[in-house]
């Protein structure tokens, strides 16, 4: 069983713990800020060069065309940080 678990979460990408997190953020956020969260990660995260990367295969150099592209776009600063 506990095996089960690791090899799971090994698995895991940016999209499918972007999914859960909003679920748990559901139950410990105002509706307001569950909204925006929802908003920023359908918008910019979904769908981006790092969404289906798996979480332990994540790099500096992803997160780096990551923010590089959200600056491409001409989102403010405000935005990159908040995402």
């Amino acid at each position: 069983m506990f095996l089960q678990k690791v090899i799971k979460k090994e698995l895991l990408t940016i999209n499918s713990v972007a999914i859960e997190w909003l679920e748990v953020s559901k139950n410990t956020c105002k509706i307001s800020t569950h909204q925006a969260y929802s908003r920023i990660v359908y918008k910019h995260l979904f769908n981006s060069c790092i969404s289906s990367i798996q979480i332990q295969r994540l790099n500096q150099i992803d997160i780096s065309k990551f923010t590089s592209k959200l600056v491409e776009d001409k989102l403010s600063e405000r935005t990159i940080n908040d995402i």
